[in-house]
């Protein structure tokens, strides 16, 4: 192999490098932007889950109100309290998949 051969072997060599290199960056750029987008939806999700305990906590101690005094108040809070359940388990199951 001459010194032309290798030069040019050498070059070939450099331009896929170069290639791959462009390649890395526009897949890390990607997933740069996809991490930036799943941490803003984790942090919304966390925010929703905390909102929803907030309210879970205030029904629950309206509940506990309520629950010597009207039996079919007892019955609402109680079907809230559940859809809150709920919604917090739904929250809780997304953020483990995240």
């Amino acid at each position: 192999m001459n010194l032309t051969n290798q030069i040019d072997n050498i070059e070939q060599k450099v331009r896929r490098l170069a290639a791959m290199m462009e390649e890395v960056r526009q897949q890390n750029g990607a997933l740069f932007d996809e991490n930036t987008k799943l941490r803003a939806e984790l942090k919304s999700e966390r925010e929703k889950a905390g909102e929803l305990i907030t309210k879970l906590t205030k029904t629950q101690r309206a509940l506990e109100i309520k629950r010597k005094d009207d039996p079919e108040s007892t019955k609402k809070l109680r079907k809230q309290m559940d859809q809150y359940i709920l919604e917090i388990d739904e929250c809780i199951e997304w953020l483990q998949n995240a």
